[in-house]
């Protein structure tokens, strides 16, 4: 009996209708959020090139997953991927206790130093922005996102001090972050 090529290579019909759903929906990620993440990893990352880099990364690793249909969240969790991807970036740095590019970095301190009343006025609407977007999330889920942000406590801290599950709180901040990123972006 003759086989096919993909049950050759071990592939059945359910594994490659998987692969093409998994492809589609990173396509359709990309298609939908590219410059938003470009803009979202810009605002982390040193420069335009690493965020370029970064992005890159953040689809790869998506189009390497398994099963895409359980992601609730596409937005958040294409986000969330690619900030732990920078995350990562700047972990495997060398320690210098300073950016690997300070140079740029003091350029910009500098240039930046000059605020204008016009940057000034945008970064109080900004501010509103995020404070309204926080307004927006249930007391619980704005509680988890604050402790985790701004307490900079770990999911295991937070889900001993709120009573909750450690998945209870991964699931608060993806809805948070979701919220967030979607309130910013969109005003």
């Amino acid at each position: 009996m003759k086989q096919s090529t993909q049950e050759s290579c071990g592939l059945n019909a359910s594994d490659t209708r998987t692969q093409k759903r998994n492809r589609q929906f990173v396509e359709a990620l990309y298609a939908e959020y590219h410059e938003k993440l470009l803009h979202y990893i810009s605002r982390h990352s040193v420069d335009r090139e690493e965020a370029q880099d970064v992005s890159q990364e953040t689809y790869l690793k998506m189009s390497r997953m398994s099963d895409t249909s359980s992601v609730k969240h596409p937005q958040a969790f294409l986000f969330r991927t690619a900030l732990n991807i920078l995350r990562d970036k700047f972990r495997r740095q060398p320690s210098t206790g300073l950016p690997i590019n300070v140079g740029d970095e003091i350029e910009k301190i500098e240039v930046e130093s000059n605020i204008t009343p016009l940057r000034e006025l945008e970064a109080k609407r900004e501010l509103k922005r995020f404070q309204q977007a926080l307004e927006g999330l249930s007391p619980n889920t704005r509680n988890v996102f604050l402790l985790h942000r701004f307490e900079n406590m770990t999911y295991a801290q937070i889900a001993e001090h709120c009573n909750i599950t450690v998945s209870g709180v991964s699931k608060h901040m993806i809805k948070a972050i979701a919220h967030v990123a979607s309130a910013m972006e969109t005003q």
